[in-house]
């Protein structure tokens, strides 16, 4: 049965992590904004009101990357994966910080933990971390795996989608790219960068027949 102080204990500990998940937020945008000494005291603010919270840590660790102290990156990126019970977000994250660091072949284990998740709801993010990091390693095969499991699973990964059809146009593939633009027509619209490569893509396929009319004696006007 509980003590007449458990209820204000409970209401204050609630009210903390409440005020933590704000600082959390502040403290990103001030780290978008290049304010690192704004960024660090509200993440730090965020640890002392709720030290517990895996999603603190893990701002703490991008915060501690993005000012290239890696070895407090990396101490708070593990300290989250144990704060959340190796969750999918946190493998998430910590392939990627991985990744960032040139380790692609460890990175990609963890993402595959993070897809092997079954409460991980975001496991679009990883299978697009992973494609990323394919790319980087120089194994633009498998990243083309990772990207089109990632569309599969969340249509709106405009990331996925764009190095789908750049892939199709560095191959000429225009059956492929024509397929990805009728798909997502929508998310195209929504963003410069792909309405930009769709219409490269228009522009080449185009070029393409012209030179194949051409080739074959036919006049392509």
């Amino acid at each position: 049965m509980k003590s007449q102080g458990d209820e204000p204990e409970t209401h204050r500990k609630a009210n903390l992590q409440r005020a933590a998940a704000i600082n959390v937020q502040l403290g990103l945008e001030y780290l978008r904004q290049g304010n690192y000494p704004r960024a660090k005291a509200k993440l730090l603010a965020a640890q002392q009101q709720d030290d517990k919270s895996p999603d603190t840590s893990s701002a703490l660790a991008y915060y501690f990357e993005q000012t290239k102290e890696l070895k407090k990156a990396q101490t708070f990126y593990l300290k989250a994966l144990h704060l959340g019970g190796s969750g999918g977000a946190q493998l998430n994250n910590y392939g990627a910080f991985l990744c960032r660091q040139g380790q692609f072949d460890r990175a990609q284990q963890y993402f595959r933990k993070a897809i092997a998740d079954v409460n991980y709801i975001n496991t679009a993010s990883a299978w697009e971390n992973a494609g990323l990091c394919a790319l980087s390693a120089s194994q633009p095969a498998q990243a083309k795996i990772y990207f089109t499991h990632a569309l599969q699973q969340d249509a709106q990964r405009s990331v996925s989608l764009y190095h789908l059809m750049s892939d199709a146009l560095a191959h000429n593939d225009f059956t492929t790219a024509g397929s990805l633009m009728y798909k997502h027509t929508k998310l195209i619209a929504q963003h410069e960068t792909l309405k930009l490569l769709a219409e490269r893509i228009k522009s080449q396929e185009n070029s393409s027949k012209k030179n194949l009319l051409s080739a074959t004696g036919v006049n392509p006007d």
